[in-house]
């Protein structure tokens, strides 16, 4: 088993240094809360029960916040009570490890739910997201159960030294994400080869998808770089985690929710992205090539097909 090492005084720097992360972070998915309050009650609240994005973003911005919130008063707690004991670190690493992953798996969801849009519900393709994100789980688990019970602590509970296993995480969760966001630039080719015109909403996922996925790569190499070349500031960068996948999963929600559509006729089968209007398809057709180029919102818009 893992040991505790004796406090240094940059040890209790360090331990500063991460409240004030903690601090920082939650402090931004506050003010990001703050922000988009009154969208999320005009477009999030006022959703049936039955809308599973709705719950997607609930879940992503309340247990994100949620966290954050914990993480700081639990981490606030140590310098008053050193020296930690071991099995209470491990139980606050485990809970880190067990919060960032459920964060992680609604992210991926929402990324999914809009490939298989996209797509036009096509089960293979479904599937083959599915797959990937069940790499990245598999992968967490592993570097869990190779990392969490030797992982060294010095009495205020902050890592010494973290073993490289963690790295398996790293590359699970840089899989799933390229394998969506190749999903999506391959509807976009398919598309762009077949002369459709490209819609309002394939730009907002392509955008939004590219974002996300920059975002979260960044923040995971940035991890991989610190362990490998300084695992005191990795004790600095898991508060944001949770609160960028807040952040990021919130905002996917939301920009579908806000999109205009140009005047065209949507083909669907069932109101996928949660809009209103409930695009599955991308193979767009104009209602009229004589009529003056216009613009009409949600509620204006006609659209064929099922809603079953």
């Amino acid at each position: 088993m893992a040991d505790i090492s004796p406090a240094t005084t940059s040890h209790l720097s360090l331990l500063l240094a991460t409240e004030f992360s903690s601090v920082a972070a939650l402090t931004v998915l506050v003010w990001e809360s703050l922000v988009t309050f009154d969208d999320e009650v005009n477009y999030i609240w006022s959703k049936p029960s039955g809308a599973y994005l709705k719950w997607l973003y609930l879940f992503a911005r309340y247990f994100g916040l949620g966290v954050a919130i914990a993480d700081h008063a639990i981490v606030s707690t140590f310098p008053p009570h050193l020296p930690v004991p071991y099995s209470m670190c491990r139980a606050f690493y485990t809970w880190q490890a067990i919060a960032v992953q459920l964060m992680m798996l609604t992210f991926d969801g929402v990324l999914l739910i809009r490939v298989h849009a996209l797509y036009e519900q096509t089960l293979s393709i479904t599937a083959i997201g599915i797959v990937a994100i069940g790499i990245e789980v598999l992968a967490m688990i592993v570097a869990a159960i190779l990392t969490i019970p030797h992982v060294p602590y010095h009495v205020a509970c902050l890592v010494v030294d973290t073993p490289t296993s963690v790295a398996c995480f790293v590359v699970g969760a840089g899989i799933s994400q390229s394998v969506l966001l190749g999903l999506t630039y391959h509807k976009r080719a398919i598309i762009d080869r077949g002369g459709n015109p490209r819609s309002n909403l394939l730009s907002v996922v392509i955008r939004d998808g590219a974002f996300a996925f920059g975002v979260v790569v960044a923040l995971l190499l940035l991890t991989f770089v610190y362990l490998v070349a300084d695992k005191d500031i990795a004790n600095l960068t898991y508060y944001w985690f949770p609160v960028i996948l807040s952040v990021a999963t919130c905002r996917l929600i939301m920009n579908m929710q806000t999109i205009r559509v140009p005047e065209v006729e949507l083909q669907f089968t069932s109101d996928i992205f949660g809009i209103g209007l409930g695009p599955d398809t991308l193979h767009l057709t104009p209602l009229s090539t004589s009529a003056p180029s216009r613009r009409r919102y949600p509620s204006q818009t006609t659209v064929s097909g099922s809603t079953g």
